[in-house]
């Protein structure tokens, strides 16, 4: 198993139930996905996720997974798009100046 430090884009990952978001990606396989998202967001609802595929491509946002979520229900797998500093959280830390919580 590869450790999320090892992570790079392109790497394909699988998850479950529990598990937080290593990085930013795209999800391309699963059920019944459902993402916490209370880390970035603060919004203390669930996140439905849906795979993507070619003919929900343009409305990609549903497939998108962000580094400090966390599985909070399903099982799939996924692309990785971004790591570190160059993730949704990793951008957010940097511009608050709170770049101790980047690989929380």
């Amino acid at each position: 198993m590869i450790g999320n430090d090892d992570l790079l884009v392109g790497d394909l990952v699988a998850f479950e139930k529990g598990m937080n978001v290593p990085a930013d990606m795209i999800m391309v396989d699963g059920m019944d996905v459902e993402c916490s998202e209370v880390e970035l967001t603060g919004e203390p609802d669930g996140v439905v996720k849906v795979a993507l595929d070619e003919d929900n491509y343009k409305d990609g946002n549903m497939a998108t997974m962000l580094a400090k979520s966390q599985i909070s229900d399903g099982q799939g797998k996924a692309l990785v798009t971004a790591v570190g500093t160059n993730t949704v959280a990793g951008i957010i830390s940097e511009k608050t100046g709170d770049e101790s919580e980047v690989n929380k």
